[in-house]
């Protein structure tokens, strides 16, 4: 259970982090880290579109993939 200071931590991280994939949408770090939040969440739908986003761009990210899955063998 995270504290409200965490859970702001939290927020600030994914508002910051869905700017950049509004500039970019296939932006591999984005992609990652907004999957993990939305994985972490429980909403593994959600983390798959993302992942799947970024690597059918050609994304090179072997932690993406990695998580993409991670992410397979849960949902």
């Amino acid at each position: 259970q995270a504290g409200p200071l965490a859970e702001e931590v939290r927020n600030r991280g994914r508002a910051a982090w869905q700017k950049v994939l509004a500039a970019n949408p296939t932006d591999p770090a984005a992609c990652h880290a907004l999957a993990l939040d939305r994985w972490q969440a429980g909403d593994p739908a959600a983390a798959r579109d993302l992942l799947a986003r970024t690597l059918t761009a050609g994304a090179d990210d072997r932690a993406a993939l990695a998580l993409f899955a991670l992410v397979l063998q849960a949902d």
